[in-house]
């Protein structure tokens, strides 16, 4: 499990989920959306500032508007824990199962690359072991992410 020097990463995803939103939304617009001050939910995102804080409703609720679940990923990184979206995919294609898999292949390059430069150091410092943890995490969610569209597929035994 993570310790406390890990909180890093998760103010980063506050703030990356605000300011760059996967879903497209401006800050301003989640802002609105959410019916919260535009300066008071920056600060709450913002890891300079120490006054300031979300909720978990808050967290709930810019995740839910942005369309970006980075904060729970974070979480889901320091309690050890990996989580995966519920897919739906009636309507799976060869292209898009074939894209699953090059997404997992791909998160999987990026894990061997990290335990590399861990290994060439000399000594695995728990930041390594750290950087080794998020990438298999995401190698997790790609797999699952690769099983569910696979499962889409599959007629009846």
């Amino acid at each position: 499990m993570s310790g406390p020097g890990d909180t890093v990463d998760l103010d980063q995803a506050k703030h990356d989920v605000l300011h760059s939103a996967r879903g497209g939304l401006s800050a301003k617009t989640i802002a609105r959306l959410m019916a919260v001050n535009y300066g008071t939910l920056c600060n709450k995102c913002n890891p300079q500032v120490e006054t300031h804080h979300l909720t978990v409703d808050e967290a709930v609720s810019l995740q839910y508007i942005a369309g970006d679940c980075r904060i729970h990923e974070a979480e889901g990184t320091l309690l050890g824990r990996v989580s995966l979206p519920i897919g739906h995919f009636p309507d799976s294609s060869d292209v898009e199962l074939l894209d699953s898999w090059a997404q997992w292949q791909q998160d999987l390059g990026e894990t061997a690359r990290e335990l590399r430069a861990a290994l060439a150091a000399g000594q695995i410092t728990q930041c390594h072991v750290r950087e080794v943890r998020r990438e298999m995490y995401q190698d997790f969610r790609a797999a699952l992410a690769l099983l569910q569209r696979l499962e889409a597929l599959a007629d009846d035994c």
